[in-house]
């Protein structure tokens, strides 16, 4: 499994909130084998713009991994989802960055839900199920809570069962 977190590094999140992030990325890498290839990791984070952190081939050790989480930054700033899910698309799910014909690719986004342009944050989110990357989305702090809250809130992820 190719898989690619993309965090959201914005203003709105707080500091706090973005150290919750990078450790349950963390806590993931060490559930997961990534020294004998059953899975790749690549990050993101993103706030006005977009910079990696590390691309699917850069690392092949979880330590090493979880090192360079550490170091990621927090950019602060507004919330350019679409912009984030575009570059994942165009940019972290292509061979030259590691991603593998035979893996299944799928994007992980931790946001607080404030997009600042719902429109292009959906149909950036759609055209990464079109290419077959499948997107989860998960909420942090308690904005995301009240964003739930709202009549039709801004969730770009389909809810589909199947067995990744």
């Amino acid at each position: 499994m190719d898989i690619v977190f993309i965090l959201d590094a914005s203003g709105s999140i707080e500091f706090v909130n973005f150290e919750r992030m990078r450790n349950f990325v963390a806590a993931f890498v060490e559930e997961v084998d990534v020294e004998r290839g059953a899975a790749r990791i690549g990050v993101v984070v993103f706030s006005d713009s977009v910079r990696v952190g590390f691309y699917l081939d850069q690392f092949a050790s979880r330590l090493d991994i979880i090192e360079e989480l550490q170091s990621l930054p927090y950019l602060r700033g507004s919330t350019n989802t679409a912009g984030a899910l575009e570059f994942v698309s165009n940019s972290m799910f292509v061979s030259d960055r590691g991603d593998r014909n035979n893996a299944r690719n799928v994007a992980f986004l931790i946001t607080n839900s404030q997009s600042n342009n719902r429109e292009e944050t959906m149909a950036e989110a759609k055209a990464l199920k079109d290419k077959g990357i499948h997107l989860f989305v998960a909420g942090v702090g308690a904005s995301f809570l009240y964003n739930l809250s709202l009549p039709n809130p801004c969730l770009v992820a389909s809810m589909e069962r199947k067995r990744l």
